[in-house]
C-alpha cells in the first residue's frame, strides 16, 4: 500500500516509560495493536459476559407471563458475580493487549508463552496477569500501558475506559 506515493515501511513503535519509586523510570518499547485483535479475541474465547436473566415476578412471588405464556425475564446487570465477570474480562483484555503489544519489543521477554494455552486465552491472561503482579507491576503500570496502546492504535478512550475501571476497582 501507497499513502500520496510512498510505501510505509517498518512497524510503529514509542517507547514510553512507567514511573518506578526510586525516581528512574522504566523505558518500554510498546506497538499498536494489529488489525483483527477483537476478533482474535473472540476466537479465543475472550468475550464479554451476559447478564444472569431474572424471572420478573409479581407481588406474591409468582413467575409473570407475556400473552404467549413465556416468561418475562431481564437481565441482572448489577448482579455481584456480573460485575466480578466484567471486572475480570476488562483486565484479560488489557493484559493480552500489553502482552500483544511487547511481543515485538526486543528488550521484553515474557515467561507465559500464549501456545501453551492454545485457545484457552482466558487462562493465558490470567498467567499474564500472575507474571506482570509477580514482576512488581501495579494497577497504575497496567492502565498505562494499555492506555498508551490503545492510543498508539487508535483506538477510542471508550474502549480502554473498562479496563481502567477494572484495575482499580479491585486496589
Amino acid at each position: 500500500m501507497r499513502i500520496s506515493g510512498q510505501t510505509i515501511t517498518g512497524p510503529v513503535k514509542r517507547v514510553i516509560e512507567l514511573p518506578r519509586g526510586d525516581g528512574e523510570p522504566l523505558s518500554i518499547e510498546i506497538t499498536p495493536l494489529p488489525l483483527g485483535f477483537s476478533t482474535r479475541l473472540r476466537e479465543n474465547g475472550v468475550v464479554p459476559p451476559a447478564p444472569r436473566l431474572e424471572v420478573l415476578r409479581d407481588a406474591s412471588g409468582k413467575a409473570l407471563r407475556d400473552s404467549d405464556g413465556q416468561l418475562l425475564v431481564r437481565p441482572d446487570d448489577q448482579g455481584a458475580d456480573y460485575l466480578a465477570d466484567c471486572e475480570r474480562y476488562f483486565q484479560r483484555v488489557a493484559v493480552l493487549s500489553i502482552a500483544t503489544s511487547l511481543a515485538a519489543s526486543s528488550k521484553v521477554e515474557l515467561e507465559t508463552n500464549g501456545a501453551d494455552f492454545g485457545q484457552n486465552w482466558s487462562a493465558y491472561a490470567d498467567q499474564l496477569l500472575a507474571e506482570f503482579a509477580a514482576f512488581g507491576w501495579i494497577a497504575g503500570d497496567l492502565v498505562l500501558l494499555a492506555t498508551a496502546i490503545a492510543d498508539l492504535s487508535n483506538l477510542t478512550a471508550s474502549d480502554v475506559d473498562g479496563a481502567q475501571r477494572s484495575f482499580f476497582r479491585r486496589q
